[in-house]
Order: structure tokens, then C-alpha cells, then sequence
């Protein structure tokens, strides 16, 4: 069981730990190169999202991110113990749940996105997808309605801001 003082440091760790990795490119306006440069890159990742929305995963696909993530936090008790209730209770729970849980799915998934480390993007493939099918469900359900509001926290310092 873990108590709630060590979840309490472990979510301010990992707030300090996201903060620290958010990644900013800055790109000159009137750029021919790099404009062709953001085409080219906008049309690999709209490719890649296609792909991993259309692949047919087998059941295997969960197991082997469930490897590498066990792998990842070898250490860190509190993700292993959160790795394997996504192990155990995946289906149970929708991929907004886990994502905004707060645990190795954001962490990984926001880290392996902006690094675009293609390796692990494919290992998450599975739950990219169906990630992609609850966002589209959602939308279709309420795309009627006037407005929705939703909320992702960001943690930013005041020296930030």
C-alpha cells in the first residue's frame, strides 16, 4: 500500500521533472526552408498518427509496452505498482482515465511525443489508438452541442509564468 505523503512527494517530483522537459522551437517567420522543413515534418507525423490508428494490434502489443515500461521504472515502486494495475485493470478503466491518472502514460507519452523517439511511439501504439477511438467517440456524441470545456493541468512556477 502506498501511503499518501509518498504520493504526495512523487507527484511534486514528477510536476519538476515535466516542467523540465518542455521542448520550444523557434523557427525565423519568412522562412522557405524551414517552412518546407515544418511540411515535411507535419506530413511524417500525420502519416505516422494514420499508421498507428489503422494497425490491427494483437494482444502482444500490451505486454511488450508493459516490458519496457517495467523496464523504464525499474526503480521507482510507485510506477511499478501503477504499471501493474494498467496491467491488471487496462480494460476496466477508458484511455482518458489513464492518461490523465498522472502516471507513466502521461509522462511517457508526452516525453516520447516531443522527442518523437518513433521506437517507444510504436510500442504505444495500442493505446495511441485507442486513445484516438474514445477522442473521436466523445466528439461525435457532442460535436451538436454549443461548447465543451476540459481541463489538463500544467503545472508552471511563478518565475515561469
Amino acid at each position: 500500500m502506498i501511503s499518501h505523503l509518498s504520493v504526495v512527494n512523487y507527484n511534486k517530483t514528477f510536476q519538476l521533472y515535466e516542467n523540465n522537459i518542455i521542448t520550444i522551437t523557434i523557427l525565423p517567420q519568412f522562412s522557405i526552408v524551414n517552412q518546407n522543413e515544418i511540411d515535411s515534418s507535419f506530413m511524417y507525423t500525420q502519416l505516422l498518427k494514420e499508421i498507428l490508428i489503422e494497425i490491427e494490434y494483437d494482444v502482444t502489443a500490451k505486454e511488450q509496452f508493459i516490458d519496457y515500461v517495467h523496464n523504464f521504472y525499474a526503480n521507482n515502486e510507485i510506477q511499478l505498482n501503477a504499471i501493474n494495475e494498467f496491467k491488471h485493470t487496462y480494460e476496466h478503466y477508458s484511455p482518458i482515465w489513464w492518461y490523465t491518472k498522472e502516471l507513466f502514460i502521461y509522462s511517457i507519452l508526452n516525453r516520447v511525443l516531443r522527442i518523437q523517439d518513433i521506437d517507444i511511439i510504436m510500442k504505444m501504439g495500442f493505446f495511441i489508438q485507442d486513445f484516438h477511438q474514445q477522442i473521436k467517440k466523445i466528439h461525435s456524441m457532442t460535436k451538436h452541442s454549443s461548447k465543451m470545456i476540459v481541463y489538463r493541468g500544467q503545472h508552471m512556477t511563478k518565475y515561469r509564468f
